[in-house]
């Protein structure tokens, strides 16, 4: 029977995208902004291999996009604020918290279930606790802040975390803003920013400049539309953006 083109620029892809990803885990090599953009699938000749490249890349390493440079500005928003000890709560295969280690960051991977969470995936070999709600709620008090990274969508994980940080943490979330495929209502109206009427009013202040820095390299996959946010939850000692 004849292979259909598209069916085989599909199978094409896929066998790039395994290939590639693999090379990346067993070498622990977070690409560069521009050896990453051919594969986020932005443009029509790419399109194809950004689908089945972000399957790929989200299943083996990270639900967001990580580059160098990326790195290069989260580490330089958190040193701006005086962030050195970090909760990455969800964290995943435990990717970024990795990388941010050897950048110099004391950062604590913990997972989001608190059952399987010996069975996830660890691509670079790191000891990942589980429960990261539980987490924050006993040691808020010893980090300066949480990452948030694509909490799943219409299901109060999010929530909870936000609800279990202290004010005056810092938080810095990557994923899409109300409306979008992360996190449920109540998240996005403690973050200020749901869609719908009397919503009431937010309890994390949006930073804007540090927002801004951290996705000055940032790289989107074709049809997602993800960034980093970064807050502070407001406290009567720290209400407004000014107070960091």
């Amino acid at each position: 029977m004849e292979i259909s083109p598209k069916k085989d620029k599909y199978e094409i892809g896929k066998e790039i995208a395994r290939t590639t990803v693999e090379d990346w885990i067993s070498r622990r090599y977070i690409p560069s902004t521009k050896e990453f953009e051919p594969y986020t699938g932005r443009d029509i000749e790419n399109f194809i291999a950004g689908i089945v490249f972000r399957q790929e890349y989200v299943k083996n390493l990270s639900w967001t996009i990580l580059t160098r440079e990326m790195i290069q500005d989260f580490v330089y928003v958190c040193r701006k604020l005086g962030i050195s000890t970090l909760i990455d709560a969800g964290c995943g295969h435990g990717v970024l918290a990795h990388v941010l280690r050897e950048k110099g960051l004391a950062v604590e991977a913990v997972n989001a279930d608190k059952d399987d969470y010996h069975n996830v995936h660890r691509p670079w070999g790191d000891v990942i606790k589980g429960d990261a709600v539980a987490f924050i709620k006993e040691n808020a008090s010893k980090f300066h802040g949480v990452i948030l990274s694509w909490p799943p969508y219409d299901n109060p994980f999010g929530a909870n975390i936000l609800n279990a940080m202290n004010g005056g943490q810092f938080l810095l979330y990557a994923g899409e803003g109300g409306g979008g495929c992360t996190g449920n209502d109540k998240f996005h109206d403690l973050l200020g920013d749901s869609y719908g009427e009397n919503t009431p009013p937010p309890e994390f202040v949006l930073l804007k400049e540090e927002t801004e820095r951290i996705n000055q390299h940032f790289l989107q996959f074709d049809g997602i539309h993800d960034r980093w946010r970064v807050y502070v939850k407001a406290s009567p000692l720290c209400p407004s953006a000014s107070c960091p």
